[in-house]
């Protein structure tokens, strides 16, 4: 049985190998799409709420996130000054998208006044199409 299994498997892989360029793209355009719409939900639970986590997560996060981004940026042949800088910015804005993407969750988990499903497919939607354009033209050469 587990040989049987076994050629099945390899045909399964055999003919799926075409469609890996197609599958990678759908699952990270599927991908940012579920991290837009997160982002989306916790702006609007930080606007009704406030922030979801406490201030001193908030500063521990920024943090670390600060001195991986500050030694990241010094590796790259950054000067000091402009280092610490970028990894000020690059912190500012991994806390700010952590924050979302938590106040998100909660907002989806916890709020009994989300939209409809067809809203919720239609904007899932539009973020698809959006994260592929996104991809394309960062990865444009």
């Amino acid at each position: 049985m587990n040989k049987n299994l076994a050629k099945k498997y390899k045909r399964f892989v055999k003919g799926t190998k075409g469609y890996s360029n197609f599958l990678e793209a759908l699952i990270v355009s599927t991908t940012m799409a579920l991290l837009m719409l997160g982002l989306a939900f916790g702006l609007i639970y930080m606007d009704k709420k406030g922030t979801p986590i406490p201030d001193q997560y908030l500063l521990l996060i920024f943090a670390i996130t600060f001195i991986i981004g500050s030694v990241f940026f010094e590796k790259q042949k950054f000067n000091r000054i402009t280092s610490l800088i970028y990894g000020g910015l690059f912190s500012a804005s991994v806390t700010f998208v952590i924050t979302a993407i938590v106040g998100g969750l909660i907002y989806i988990t916890k709020t009994r006044d989300l939209p409809a499903t067809s809203v919720m497919i239609s904007a899932l939607a539009v973020c698809m199409i959006i994260s592929m354009v996104i991809t394309n033209v960062l990865s444009y050469e």
